[in-house]
């Protein structure tokens, strides 16, 4: 799976995804929650989740609502390395799935 395809996939599953290329790499991103346009500047108060390449061929999901490591979803291991970017954007789509259910019912 490409990156392109991953967000296209992603997408094709209702959630916005995107590139972003910056030090974490070419990493893909899936917003969470709904935005809040303020300003002319779209934010996303319930955070970001990205997919991001590491050096030895695996992927990682980082949730950047934390900035500790911690997952807002119980039993969702955020240290796992994906061995490839197929299996780590599943993990991120169950993850930002879960999260965005949680919001809907606080």
């Amino acid at each position: 799976m490409t990156r392109s395809e991953a967000i296209e996939w992603l997408r094709s599953v209702g959630l916005n995804a995107s590139a972003r290329d910056w030090v974490m790499g070419e990493t893909v991103l899936i917003t969470v929650g709904q935005p809040d346009n303020a300003r002319d500047i779209t934010v996303y108060p319930e955070g970001v989740v990205y997919v991001c390449p590491e050096a030895d061929g695996r992927w990682i999901v980082i949730d950047c609502f934390w900035q500790d490591g911690r997952s807002r979803v119980a039993g969702f291991d955020l240290t796992h390395r994906h061995a490839d970017l197929f299996a780590a954007v599943h993990a991120a789509r169950d993850y930002v799935m879960r999260v965005e259910a949680g919001l809907k019912v606080d």
